[in-house]
């Protein structure tokens, strides 16, 4: 029965993780402590999950075609019965279960959880359901060496999530990622610290980070990982603390080993199902993206470096060297890569059995052969490679080769193609003026651009293109250098682009193409970011009043600084917050901590608040202001139930940005505990515009995105938060 713990499971939860910690200080060299260590890593960054749950319709089953399940929750692996059996066995059949896998490099852990529903359903006839639905994370974890295992010290850098055929990318707070080739779509937040918090939507089980989901269904189950795997299932469809177990997708006898079974997947990662949409749904090793460019189906759990990299930029190592990564050599790889002369692709796929097709019939193979290797081992040190097989490839048609010696095995690999060695290849990146890598610059800072990578060039083509910061929107062409006889140097874009000017504010794509004898145009492209300042901003300022206490934290991107000092400024009877005909007025003071405290204590006027930052290049950045009302439900902020007894220890905080905005605007809400919000948009006639439905907060975090109509009038717009501690007013403006 749920909730019911027998005295052994509840003490196992407590001496489970310090028993596989004293397995798990370096890195394991045996299979079983491997999976130890790999059961810890998972526990310790096991994700809080959020569960949209609707319990209208027939395939709803009251709600259970929404609760996590594991794949043989039926006690068989065969998959396309697995709609059907949802109704055939009691409760504790459908716990709680979450699948994972760690991939290990020197620099990172990769680990995959995958949610598990035995239904993709529908409502409505004209949105089709399919057996079977695998979608989940991927949470990226930075180590503190390659040889020593550190959790305490560990590092949740972000995660990028599974909603059917889209990524979204995730940055956790104080990540030292940005974004590279794809836009970041927001913050993980994390419960316990290190616990990442998601969220699935009902139904289709699209999954984001937490609170992107709407939650605007008819229930929310909240899962969190148990130590000693009591799974669980939920009470209701709004249970909140529901255990969950961690199953290894490597496990004896589980996913992984039944990759090839027919009973549980029709082809290659795709699971047997034949309810609705026949063999609809994908496990890790095939979950793609399909417009995120050049990265691949399966990299999430396959060659997650390759994926990391092209979502992210970091400011720490990013190792390529793989020390564990369980997908072995006998999954099918299959990569398009560029055919450096001819800018042509070719298709290749490997598995263990050393079969070799290789289908070239768009290349031009006129001006040199290839020489194919599979290599065990990691990075492009030849000391690090075991050569396992090499083709030459010289045909001009179709070709087909087998290689018996190929013994991968559980061994990492990579392959290479290898062009002649008169093919121009166009390399750079950007760095500071002490010649450190780096994309993300302050006001007035020279920018170096480092393209000596480049290969067997004999002239070159710069240009620079520009977007506003936090756009979506696409680049503009800003300025060109036109072709330059020679190799690529070092160059001081500063400088080379004068007059001019690389304007804070924007992000910036620099375009590189190269030729020679043998390559008419080969480019390659990489961004930077030009801050407004490199001083953190104060955001999250939070009021208290039964101690006067101001709070607030700093936020920053890249080489941003800590400020000097901070000013506190605050407007008594600020009428954007306060209902009174008394005159505003300003009292401000400065600090160097992150925190103060009025000089009295403020029992009676409503209050503005904002803090702002500093800057060692003369500006000052400022916070959100933050309305507070210590004696009466007024415009915002902190509210009295009664007359002096405080409802919350510290301040409401709201935020609308970017303010004002041409359509796409964040909606966020910081508040100490739980809290029931809606949200409702008027014009300054007292029409409402817009409203979301009411819904309680966990932990009283709240972000969404909403969006205007265009047909809708330019102007002011009133944003009310109305919770359960008041109404929260901002103004919004439509460009």
């Amino acid at each position: 029965m749920k909730k019911q713990l027998c005295l052994l499971a509840f003490i196992a939860m407590f001496l489970l993780p310090q028993s596989i910690w004293a397995q798990c200080t370096t890195m394991p060299t045996d299979a079983s402590s491997l999976a130890a260590c790999n059961l810890a890593i998972a526990l310790e960054f096991a994700p809080e999950h959020s569960q949209e749950v609707d319990n209208d319709g027939g395939s709803s089953l009251n709600g259970r075609s929404d609760f996590l399940t594991a794949i043989d929750y039926d006690g068989d692996w065969v998959c396309n019965n697995n709609w059907d059996n949802l109704t055939q066995f009691p409760n504790s059949q459908y716990n709680a279960a979450v699948y994972y896998s760690v991939v290990w490099t020197k620099t990172h852990w990769y680990i995959v959880y995958a949610y598990y529903h035995p239904r993709d359903w529908s409502n409505s006839i004209f949105d089709p359901e399919h057996e079977n639905d695998l979608e989940g994370i991927l949470v990226i974890v930075r180590r503190t060496g390659e040889n020593v295992i550190d959790l305490s010290n560990a590092v949740l850098e972000g995660g990028i999530t599974v909603f059917h055929l889209d990524f979204y990318s995730y940055r956790a707070f104080g990540s030292s990622l940005s974004a590279d080739n794809e836009g970041i779509d927001g913050f993980l937040f994390t419960s316990g610290g290190t616990h990442p918090r998601t969220s699935q939507e009902a139904k289709g089980h699209g999954c984001k980070a937490w609170p992107q989901i709407g939650f605007d269904e008819d229930g929310t189950v909240t899962y969190k990982s148990s130590a000693a795997n009591n799974a669980e299932f939920p009470i209701t469809i709004n249970d909140s603390d529901v255990k969950y177990e961690l199953v290894d997708i490597f496990e004896g006898g589980g996913l992984w080993s039944r990759r090839n079974n027919s009973e549980t997947f029709a082809s290659w990662g795709k699971f047997s199902g034949d309810n609705g949409g026949d063999n609809k749904a994908n496990a890790p090793w095939t979950w793609d993206d399909k417009n995120d460019g050049p990265s691949y189906a399966g990299d999430m759990a396959t060659d997650p470096v390759d994926l990391f990299d092209h979502y992210f930029n970091s400011t720490f190592p990013i190792s390529d060297c793989y020390q564990f990564l369980p997908y072995d050599c006998d999954y099918y790889i299959n990569r398009s890569k560029k055919y450096v002369c001819q800018n042509k692709e070719v298709t290749f796929k490997i598995n263990r059995y050393g079969n070799i097709p290789v289908n070239n019939t768009s290349v031009n193979w006129s001006y040199n052969s290839f020489l194919w290797e599979c290599v065990a081992g990691c990075g492009s040190n030849s000391d690090e490679l075991t050569l396992r097989a090499k083709v030459n490839i010289t045909s001009t048609t179709s070709i087909s080769a087998t290689v018996n010696t190929i013994e991968c095995g559980s061994k990492f690999f990579t392959t290479q193609i290898f062009g002649s060695t008169d093919c121009a290849v166009a390399a750079f990146h950007f760095e500071n003026s002490s010649g450190a890598s780096q994309n993300v610059f302050c006001p007035d800072e020279d920018i170096y651009f480092d393209g000596t990578a480049s290969q067997n060039e004999t002239a070159y083509y710069i240009d620079a293109w520009r977007r506003p910061i936090g756009s979506s929107g696409n680049f503009s062409w800003y300025a060109g250098l036109g072709w330059t006889q020679g190799q690529v140097p070092t160059l001081n874009l500063t400088d080379e682009f004068a007059p001019k000017q690389f304007h804070p504010g924007y992000e910036y794509e620099i375009k590189l193409a190269v030729q020679s004898a043998n390559t008419g145009w080969m480019p390659v492209v990489h961004r930077f970011t030009v801050l407004e300042s490199c001083c953190k901003k104060p955001v999250n300022v939070k009021y208290d009043c039964q101690t006067a206490k101001v709070s607030w934290w700093t936020l920053g991107l890249g080489n941003t600084n800590d400020p000097d000092q901070y000013w506190i400024r605050v407007t008594w009877n600020d009428p954007e917050c306060c209902l009174t005909t008394t005159a505003p007025t300003v009292t401000q003071w400065t600090t160097t901590n992150n925190y103060f405290y009025l000089p009295y204590i403020v029992n009676s006027n409503c209050h503005s608040i904002i803090v702002g930052s500093d800057c060692s290049d003369g500006s000052i950045q400022w916070s959100s202001k933050v309305c507070s009302n210590c004696h009466h439900i007024g415009g915002g902020g902190l509210h009295m139930k009664e007359e002096g007894v405080a409802t919350t220890e510290s301040a409401v905080s709201t935020e609308v940005f970017p303010n004002p905005t041409k359509g796409l605007v964040n909606l966020t809400l910081s508040a100490p505990e739980d809290l029931t919000l809606s949200v409702e948009v008027y014009n300054l006639q007292g029409q409402l515009i817009k409203q979301t439905p009411e819904q309680t907060i966990p932990d009283g975090q709240f972000k969404t995105q909403m969006s205007f109509d265009d047909a809708l009038p330019r102007g002011l717009y009133l944003v009310y938060f109305k919770t359960n501690f008041g109404s929260f007013q901002q103004k919004l403006l439509l460009q």
